[in-house]
């Protein structure tokens, strides 16, 4: 049983020098780096952290790129990424935001889209997709951490077929998979494919009221 967000919580000082080096970041990457290991110095992860406003978030950086850039804030400041969902939230008519998240990770991009959706004044319905089953835990923690309302979660890879496909995991970075032919034990995971389409139609997101398509 996972123990409730705030449990690995950062004392204010640490959290100081975490903030201070993602504000640091893009002019002096060195000591970025010296501030946020000092962040973390002698206390193992994850962190419960609150990086930006409506984001709470368990983060393991050491084996995920998402969540090192995350705990600084680099994931989830202005990036054209960001902006995009924003924009998106703004212009889809109706009163719910469809937001689809192929390859979800730990959630960053899924809880912009619920933070963009309610500054937006809409309701948010999300289907997020994520291949690897370790990394669809951390994003349905890091979803209800945030309160993102039934999101749904679909452990699968997305192809143009359904099919059995293996992937091979980068060792230091669980979010990045690449798809190999061969199964190699402790190597790679066997993950179910399918078809977007087939995921969305059992979503029913494709019989939901006409907004233009936000994905």
């Amino acid at each position: 049983m996972q123990q409730p967000f705030g449990h690995f919580a950062l004392s204010a000082l640490r959290n100081g020098l975490r903030d201070m080096s993602g504000r640091v970041r893009n002019r002096v990457k060195f000591l970025s780096t010296i501030l946020r290991k000092a962040s973390m110095f002698g206390i193992a992860e994850p962190y419960d952290v609150e990086p930006a406003e409506g984001f709470k978030v368990r983060l393991y950086p050491s084996n995920n790129a998402t969540d090192k850039n995350a705990y600084m804030g680099l994931e989830i400041a202005d990036t054209p990424q960001i902006m995009a969902i924003n924009q998106a939230a703004c212009r889809c008519s109706g009163d719910t935001f469809h937001f689809v998240d192929i390859g979800g990770n730990s959630g960053m991009f899924t809880i912009a889209a619920a933070r963009a959706a309610y500054l937006a004044g809409k309701r948010l319905f999300v289907v997020a997709i994520e291949a690897n089953d370790a990394m669809a835990e951390r994003l349905r923690f890091n979803l209800e951490a945030s309160g993102v309302k039934n999101p749904l979660i679909y452990i699968n890879a997305v192809s143009n077929k359904n099919d059995k496909v293996f992937l091979s995991l980068a060792k230091k970075n669980l979010g990045q998979a690449t798809v190999v032919s061969d199964f190699v034990a402790g190597q790679t995971i066997s993950v179910q494919a399918r078809l977007l389409k087939e995921l969305l139609d059992e979503a029913n997101m494709r019989k939901r009221p006409a907004n233009p398509p936000c994905l």
